[in-house]
């Protein structure tokens, strides 16, 4: 195959392409900062397909992405992809990467598809539907937890439901599931700043079981109150703030991704209610409602089983952070 001339400003694009999908995968500084791609644009080309495990629907990919670029919208891509395609890739170009051994280090394979695996929740399925912005407004918007619990299954068919209503309806309905994935969630250990919260957890497991919704839902807003005043902050608009998903590709890039959707569902916990405001009271689990403002329409077995659930994602979200701080001051 004959490599095309690329003019210097097309090998600048080349590069841009080449450091955007590395940088995704967060290998930039170990793959792509020392290559010339000016000399070697096929082999990186290729380099970075065989590193990305490249399939015909990563190749759909890079055309699309050549494609928006109007710098070269009169180059033809389409000559680059049978480089890109792994078939191709080990008959034609595998003699020609030694050319590229002193300019770059390829990582373990296996440590890269370990590194994206594990930035995304444990509990997480492998579902097409269950995209970062699906999870951030099921998190952030309806205040239902996503990251640590509950199963994998679970979080499935609450990405399939409709909308709000179906989804608190299955929350209900696997309730008794969900309340052993919160038991099982926590029995790892925990840091001694959240780990006495888990014996109020632990009764409100067995109340619910008891069919006490009521005090149930006490206690894990009461739990959740604790962990926002202690770790998040003391004034309600500040840790509602602080609890928003600003930008959740880069969450996921910097492997905040858990610890963010963990403490998301805190924004809607804490939605407020004044009855002389002559707005109707808010159905949705409310931490002002379930503590200042108590009817017993606000307490229900939807609400009941998700404040603890929003109160153990707090837990184990406050537990990754604090593990994160001990890490540092290590260091």
């Amino acid at each position: 195959m004959t490599e095309p001339n690329l003019t210097p400003e097309q090998l600048r694009e080349l590069r841009k392409i080449a450091e955007r999908v590395f940088a995704q995968f967060n290998v930039y500084d170990q793959m792509i900062k020392n290559v010339d791609l000016s000399a070697f644009s096929t082999q990186a080309a290729a380099v970075s397909s065989s590193m990305l495990n490249v399939t015909s629907s990563y190749n759909r990919l890079v055309l699309d992405t050549f494609k928006s670029l109007d710098i070269l919208s009169n180059f033809d891509i389409t000559t680059y992809l049978p480089v890109i395609n792994m078939d191709g890739l080990v008959e034609q170009w595998l003699p020609s990467l030694s050319l590229l051994s002193d300019q770059i280090t390829l990582p373990n394979l296996d440590y890269i598809f370990e590194e994206i695996t594990r930035r995304y929740p444990a509990n997480w399925p492998t579902d097409e539907e269950l995209t970062l912005d699906l999870a951030k407004q099921i998190v952030e918007d309806e205040g239902i937890p996503l990251a640590y619990i509950p199963r994998a299954e679970i979080v499935s068919d609450l990405v399939h439901a409709a909308d709000r209503t179906e989804r608190g309806a299955i929350l209900v309905a696997r309730a008794a599931e969900i309340l052993d994935d919160c038991e099982r969630a926590l029995d790892g250990g925990l840091h001694p700043a959240v780990a006495d919260l888990k014996l109020f957890l632990e009764d409100a497991f067995q109340t619910f079981r008891l069919s006490l919704v009521r005090p149930t839902q006490s206690v894990a807003v009461a739990v959740c109150t604790t962990l926002i005043d202690n770790h998040l902050a003391g004034k309600y608009p500040t840790a509602k703030k602080m609890c928003r998903v600003t930008d959740i590709e880069t969450a996921w890039r910097e492997d905040r991704l858990r610890y963010e959707l963990g403490i998301a569902p805190v924004v809607n916990l804490l939605t407020e209610w004044n009855p002389r405001s002559g707005k109707p009271r808010p159905a949705a689990l409310s931490r002002h409602v379930s503590t200042h403002q108590l009817h017993p329409d606000h307490f229900t077995s939807e609400n009941a089983i998700l404040a603890v659930m929003v109160a153990t994602s707090l837990i184990l979200a406050l537990n990754e952070r604090l593990s994160w701080e001990a890490k540092e001051l290590s260091l």
